[in-house]
């Protein structure tokens, strides 16, 4: 059996495994400084676990969309998610952090095969602004399983400790798997001809680098992304070690926050309709904007409130929500034949930017929340730069 390329079962599929990279990441929040307890280890050391799992992506993304580019989007998914659980059964074992922050890479390079590749195959089945909507509309049911993640995660660590959430990733592994191997269908339109090499890789990377929207959208897109992977890196330790939250406070404060990031990803196919993408991804830069200096001025006049950490921030990933889908679609559009490769790049310039943000804030998390609240407003307003001094070059993919 398999689905149809145009279901909304297909969508949901691709959401699924679309979700499992931010899966993996916010089920162990709420353990991360109880992990530094048992392993013996300081939070910093806990931290280089985020870090290293995005370097580990980002490496898996040089070659997945290239790969699939020539051999097809199914059997590379299912390497991907392969690695991905058998990885996730050895992290159960770990014994040490050093290798945690091992296997962790291992399985973000794992783990980079199903959300590059779902991108991919919305590229492969969609043009325009169809394929903005379907990539919303993906984004949108992924953002599921990020928003059930801390709860799932808080819940499975008070019951069972950290070791179960590993075991989570691998039941939800294997479930993928089997879903993967009996319903997707190959969905590539022309396979490219060239042999694959590094060669090759580099040039189909030197092709979609090129183009100047993509530059554009991509850029965007890394501050997007540093805000968020800021946020998700440092804010357990933040609210547990400094503001004092259990993981369970934790887990439903990152719960409230993903869910508008939801609404975000809702909300902007509402906008789609009416004022375009560019003018959506604006609105988005706005909250981003607002948000991130709310977010600075109330942690530095008032370094001990919950809510006026959290707050801000809510808004910041309703921003994240009406911009990111919308910025991934308008940078894959003008590559219908290298849909892989451009959403590699993609992902990879995202990535490498957001973990070498991640690694020098985790120095200064474990006594104020001020360095984030620095990130989250210099990244919103780097965002804004962009938008503004690249409208020409923007409007010539959204005419």
């Amino acid at each position: 059996m398999r689905l149809s390329p145009q279901s909304f079962a297909m969508t949901c599929l691709l959401a699924a495994m679309a979700s499992l990279g931010p899966f993996s990441t916010d089920t162990y929040m709420a353990s991360m400084p109880h992990i530094a307890q048992d392993l013996q280890t300081q939070t910093s050391q806990v931290q280089l676990t985020l870090s290293a799992y995005l370097v580990g992506f980002s490496i898996g993304q040089i070659f997945y969309g290239p790969i699939s580019d020539t051999y097809g989007r199914k059997p590379v998914m299912m390497f991907g998610l392969i690695a991905y659980t058998l990885t996730s059964l050895l992290c159960i074992q770990v014994q040490s952090i050093e290798a945690l922050i091992a296997l962790r890479a291992l399985q973000a390079f794992a783990a980079a095969a199903p959300i590059i590749l779902a991108r991919a195959v919305v590229r492969d089945l969609n043009e325009g602004e169809q394929a903005a909507r379907q990539i919303s509309i993906m984004t949108s049911l992924s953002g599921l399983g990020p928003i059930a993640a801390p709860i799932l995660g808080g819940l499975l660590h008070v019951a069972f400790g950290w070791r179960s959430v590993f075991t989570a990733m691998f039941l939800i592994g294997l479930t993928l798997i089997v879903l993967n191997w009996q319903l997707l269908p190959e969905t590539i339109r022309q396979r490219q001809s060239e042999p694959l090499s590094i060669i090759n890789i580099l040039r189909s990377f030197a092709l979609v680098g090129r183009n100047a929207s993509f530059r554009a959208y991509v850029g965007i897109q890394m501050n997007v992304y540093t805000c968020v992977f800021s946020f998700i890196s440092a804010s357990s330790i933040i609210l547990q070690n400094l503001y004092g939250c259990t993981p369970l406070e934790f887990s439903f404060a990152f719960f409230t926050v993903s869910l508008a990031f939801l609404t975000g990803t809702f909300m902007n196919r509402f906008f789609l309709k009416r004022i375009g993408l560019d003018a959506t991804i604006g609105i988005g830069i706005v909250c981003l904007i607002v948000g991130g200096w709310l977010h600075l001025i109330g942690v530095s006049l008032y370094p001990d409130k919950v809510l006026i950490f959290v707050l801000p921030v809510i808004l910041i990933f309703h921003g994240v929500g009406l911009i990111f889908p919308l910025s991934i679609a308008a940078a894959l559009i003008p590559f219908p034949e290298r849909a892989g490769a451009a959403s590699s790049l993609m992902g990879i310039c995202q990535m490498l930017f957001a973990a070498l943000v991640g690694a020098v804030l985790g120095r200064w998390i474990d006594e104020s929340a001020l360095p984030l609240a620095i990130v989250l407003a210099g990244a919103g307003s780097c965002a804004g730069l962009i938008f503004m001094t690249t409208r020409h070059i923007r409007m010539g993919v959204n005419s």
